[in-house]
C-alpha cells in the first residue's frame, strides 16, 4: 500500500498500491476497482465535490465514482500537462477550492480549476525544489498551508502563498 486516505463521508477507504488503487466502501463491505489502470500510485485523494484525484509517477489522473464503478476523466485540463511526467507525492485542495500538487523533487504546482491555471509555488527560495515533498496540510480555520519535505523540515505557508517560516521542526533544536 502506497496510499491510505478516507473519503468525504467517511465511508469510503481511498488505497493506492504499486499497480492502480481501489476504493473500500465500509458501509457496503465492497471494493471498487477501476477498469484497467494499473499505474503505480502515490497518492489517492477525493476533494470536496467527490472527484477522486490520483497522484502517479507520471502526473495526474481524475475519477469519479458512479453507483459501483470507477469512471476516469478523460477530459484532463490541458493545464495540467506541464506536470504529467512529474511524480506525484500528494494532493490537497485549500479553503479557496485550489488544489495543491506536491512533487517528488519539481516542488509544488497549485492548480485553480475556475480559472483553469497551473502555476508553480512562488517562493524565491525554491526551498522545494530539491526535496521529495511528502505531505500537504490545510488549517482550514487559518487559512495557512504547512508543507513537510524529506529533508527541509515543515514550511509555513500564507493564504497570499507568502512563506511564512522554514524548517519548522528545527525551531526547538
Amino acid at each position: 500500500i502506497t496510499s491510505f486516505n478516507t473519503g468525504l463521508n467517511g465511508s469510503l477507504l481511498l488505497v493506492g498500491t504499486s499497480n492502480g488503487f481501489f476504493i473500500y466502501n465500509t458501509e457496503t463491505k465492497q471494493a471498487i476497482l477501476p477498469q484497467s489502470y494499473n499505474n503505480y500510485v502515490r497518492y489517492v485523494f477525493q476533494d470536496n465535490t467527490g472527484i477522486i484525484w490520483v497522484g502517479t509517477n507520471k502526473g495526474v489522473a481524475r475519477f469519479i465514482i458512479n453507483g459501483n464503478t470507477i469512471n476516469e476523466l478523460k477530459n484532463i485540463s490541458a493545464s495540467l500537462q506541464p506536470i504529467s511526467s512529474y511524480a506525484i507525492t500528494s494532493i490537497s485542495q485549500d479553503k479557496s477550492n485550489r488544489y495543491w500538487i506536491a512533487t517528488a523533487g519539481q516542488g509544488i504546482f497549485i492548480y485553480n480549476e475556475a480559472s483553469n491555471i497551473l502555476q508553480a509555488l512562488p517562493v524565491k527560495e525554491n526551498v522545494f525544489k530539491n526535496y521529495v515533498v511528502k505531505d500537504v496540510y490545510h488549517n482550514s480555520s487559518t487559512g495557512h498551508t504547512f508543507i513537510t519535505t524529506d529533508g527541509g523540515g515543515i514550511t509555513l505557508v500564507d493564504t497570499s502563498l507568502n512563506v511564512l517560516n522554514t524548517n519548522l521542526s528545527n525551531e526547538n533544536e
